[in-house]
């Protein structure tokens, strides 16, 4: 019988999550209640507090499941470790990033896109939890591309030009201007993608200590 309640329990607690995720990823953290959360989980009005203490706790643990359902710690020390080249590590974590985010969007993206332009208070504490062990691994990657120590600052701009112009795509992507808006029609989304890829890499080799 208990086991029977721990499970009952646990499929409450996913449900709710899950519409949770759903209406913010629509409205956003501040605009959504814990009575919609409840109303569209078809649970007791007190079922949030009940199973995470508060909206926040939710949340928090909310934003956990985002980061790893999208390319989790694990994914990205696997791409590190494996005996690819620095090269193929990075188009590997590009195909990856690309397939999340242009191919198969999901509603756990777009609450951390919410969570970037408009952080909420628990966004100091989710960065050091859940994006500075995939930003040091990312690091690593970046570093032995380019010969750059992972503290030297030169890296840091390094990767963040080499990764703005796909935030940028998936950004006007995610906005449903679509990207031909601002580009051409007639190039495909694939032949935008490789472009990106190759002037992102054409940047990144100005960083290589010779």
């Amino acid at each position: 019988m208990k086991k029977i309640r721990r499970e009952d329990g646990q499929a409450t607690r996913e449900k709710l999550l899950t519409c949770a995720g759903k209406l913010i990823a629509a409205q956003g953290y501040e605009a959504t209640t814990s009575k919609e959360i409840c109303e569209l989980a078809g649970t007791n009005p007190a079922a949030v507090n009940y199973h995470f203490g508060s909206r926040d706790g939710l949340y928090r643990e909310l934003l956990t499941m985002v980061h790893l359902h999208l390319m989790s710690i694990d994914t990205i020390q696997d791409i590190e470790t494996s005996s690819a080249t620095p090269r193929e590590k990075l188009r590997r974590f590009l195909a990856i990033f690309l397939r999340q985010t242009l191919v198969e969007p999901s509603w756990e993206l777009r609450v951390w896109l919410r969570e970037i332009l408009r952080p909420s208070p628990l966004f100091a504490e989710t960065f050091t939890q859940n994006i500075v062990p995939k930003r040091d691994s990312l690091s690593r990657i970046f570093s032995a591309y380019t010969g750059l120590p992972v503290d030297d600052t030169r890296l840091r701009g390094a990767i963040l030009g080499f990764l703005a112009p796909f935030a940028a795509l998936l950004l006007v992507h995610q906005e449903s201007l679509g990207y031909e808006v601002v580009y051409e029609r007639r190039h495909s989304l694939v032949t935008m993608v490789r472009s990106l890829e190759q002037f992102a890499f054409a940047g990144l080799d100005a960083f290589v200590v010779k």
